[in-house]
């Protein structure tokens, strides 16, 4: 992990970023409709129901939306879907996941002294909302048929760890050694995959590529009174981030392809 150092004068810090990142959360398209509520033909509880349910339709699970012999791309990858969340439940991961603990060095420029580092530690992390899997958006055919395209996303993951953050200090910046529990909160996580097909059946995972959406630090304990917390909230923000990351471009896809795999297995049995 890489973060940009800041710079102390006198007792405030500055953390300067190296470089920026537009991350644009991605999000299912909504149906509106009008209705003349002062119509006779329309009583006011069919049409609170109509809008509630053509403003979820976009959102239904993948569960609700696979059917016998899927044939659209929408049904295929439903269909792979449904079969990963049973792979995901039956690991125990729709609870929490743990995942591994994580160092990460922090270099910082302190006065005139440009090698000084901070040391970030996470351990007993775990992630909650792996049992949120469901396809996002429409999915696509190529021209023959022979490859689908999609995206499948988590939604409102969070990681929980505990922390220890160790700088030893130089010249004018104190010492912070602190320790206590760390919450990263990610609105959206996607996997964007094209998968090969035959008849209509997925045979392997061509690409898989992993982005997150709109994430937060949720919260940080112990960090009253610390004049590094900027830059202890930065490097945990990203650390912790990355660990679902990775986690859901490891692990999550291994589940993904099993799905692919087992449907594979079956058709040609």
């Amino acid at each position: 992990m890489s973060l940009p150092g800041p710079s102390m004068t006198d007792s405030n810090f500055l953390l300067r970023q190296r470089a920026g990142q537009g991350i644009k959360e991605e999000t299912d398209g909504y149906m509106t409709q009008a209705v003349d509520l002062r119509s006779n033909k329309m009583s006011l509880l069919t049409a609170l129901f109509l809008a509630g349910f053509l403003g979820l339709a976009a959102a239904i699970p993948a569960e609700e939306r696979a059917v016998p012999n899927p044939k659209t791309p929408n049904q295929i990858l439903d269909a792979v879907v449904e079969r990963a969340e049973a792979n995901i439940a039956s690991l125990g991961w729709s609870d929490s996941k743990n995942v591994q603990n994580a160092h990460t060095d922090i270099p910082l420029e302190v006065s005139d002294n440009p090698n000084t580092i901070e040391r970030l530690s996470i351990t007993g992390a775990r992630i909650v909302g792996f049992n949120s899997l469901r396809r996002s958006k429409s999915a696509t055919f190529n021209a023959d048929k022979s490859v689908l395209k999609g995206t499948v996303m988590f939604t409102d993951a969070s990681i929980i760890a505990d922390y220890d953050v160790v700088f030893s200090g130089v010249g004018e910046a104190k010492q912070d050694v602190r320790n206590g529990q760390v919450t990263e909160r990610l609105a959206t996580i996607f996997a964007d995959l094209e998968m090969s097909l035959e008849n209509n059946v997925p045979q392997n995972l061509l690409s898989y590529n992993v982005r997150t959406g709109n994430d937060k630090l949720d919260s940080l304990t112990n960090m009253a009174g610390s004049e590094m917390a900027i830059i202890h909230r930065a490097g945990f923000r990203k650390a912790l981030r990355e660990l679902v990351e990775n986690t859901v471009a490891t692990n999550i896809k291994v589940q993904i392809n099993k799905a692919i795999q087992a449907w594979k297995a079956e058709a040609t049995a």
